[in-house]
């Protein structure tokens, strides 16, 4: 058995497999890291899987701003830090995933907002969140 661990993205995610494996989704809608670490007994550990994707962090940097964005990426370590410690205590093997943020198709319109952008100093969703991914 798999446990799938994360937000909504997890969630979302049925995976398409005839192997045999069973999947548990544990995806919750707008969870960080650390709210994952806070159910991860309950919702990982009392399944007993053999394996758990552990897919997070992207809702810790999309919700942080930049005074305190070191800070929230250090929570978000030390949350998956014990999220794999708990996991191999447990003989659970750990899977970690994260996803970058896709960016629009590449045109005239995305070009000139992109150089206003730069120009004004913005930086744009994209390239903010995928900085730190």
């Amino acid at each position: 058995m798999i446990v799938i661990l994360g937000a909504s993205y997890a969630q979302g995610w049925t995976p398409a497999c005839d192997g045999g494996l069973t999947f548990v989704n544990r995806g919750a809608p707008g969870e960080q890291s650390f709210e994952m670490l806070a159910r991860f007994e309950t919702d990982v550990v009392a399944e007993n899987p053999a394996t758990v994707l552990l897919w997070g962090y992207i809702n810790d940097i999309f919700r942080s701003e930049e005074p305190d964005r070191d800070a929230v990426k250090q929570r978000a370590r030390d949350s998956f830090i014990e999220m794999i410690r708990l996991s191999r205590e447990h003989g659970i093997e750990p899977v970690l995933a994260t996803e970058v943020t896709i960016r629009p198709k590449a045109g005239l319109k995305e070009g000139l907002a992109g150089l206003v952008g730069s120009i004004t100093g913005k930086t744009g969703y994209q390239d903010r969140i995928n900085a730190h991914v």
